[in-house]
């Protein structure tokens, strides 16, 4: 049971706040009502939030789970109560869920890097009144920093086919090729030593009178890592 003081707390005036010496207007019921919201409102502390920290991780490399209960107290409710959600709803690069106050974070395409920034919210049971629920926030950035992947050969895209003891010079629109990070005029096509035939550069050369089938050993490299 609480008293609440009218008298002294509400300021009401009462040359201008009352219909008649007993009764307030709809200005003095306003001033009343607003100290007794005041009262019950004080009823229930918001939430205290310590901050998370931001993260940061290479391209490919998981977040750490966010363990909510280790940031977060309130007066009164337990941890147990304490109802959690982020915004924005929907993020642009990452997927977040928070399932029994833990949450887990991790990018929506593997390739991606960046930054995005996540508003975690601590929100409590109201006390005694639902409607009377409070809430604290804390910001957290999730930052990916880049790491080259190297290039990766998919197929051959076309049949080659040459003349007894000609040559074929092999560029890279003869290969189905896939690289995240690099543009294909930045990629160089690199022969190797195989059977049958010998090379200079990407020029490739039969052995003498041979015919058939020559598999020829090709990479990629991006100028710092080898398919």
């Amino acid at each position: 049971l609480v008293l609440v003081d009218l008298q002294c707390s509400a300021d009401i005036d009462y040359s201008a706040d009352m219909l008649d010496t007993y009764h307030p207007n709809s200005s003095g019921y306003e001033k009343i009502g607003q100290t007794w919201f005041y009262s019950m409102n004080s009823m229930n502390s918001a939430p205290i939030l310590t901050d998370i920290s931001d993260q940061t991780k290479n391209e490919g490399t998981a977040f750490t789970t966010i363990y909510l209960n280790n940031y977060v107290s309130d007066n009164e409710d337990p941890d147990a109560y304490i109802i959690w959600s982020f915004t924005p709803a929907s993020p642009q690069y990452l997927n977040i869920s928070i399932g029994n106050q833990i949450a887990t974070i991790t990018p929506k395409d593997a390739n991606w890097n960046g930054s995005e920034t996540i508003t975690f919210k601590a929100t409590d049971r109201g006390y005694i009144v639902e409607g009377l629920r409070k809430s604290a926030s804390d910001q957290v950035t999730f930052t990916v920093t880049p790491v080259n992947d190297p290039p990766v050969i998919l197929s051959q895209s076309i049949n080659l086919s040459i003349n007894e003891d000609s040559y074929i010079d092999l560029i890279l629109d003869y290969l189905n090729i896939e690289d995240v990070d690099n543009q294909l005029s930045e990629l160089t096509l690199i022969t190797q030593s195989g059977t049958n035939y010998s090379f200079s550069g990407n020029r490739i050369i039969p052995s003498p009178d041979f015919n058939g089938n020559i598999k020829v050993n090709v990479m990629l490299s991006d100028g710092k890592l080898q398919s």
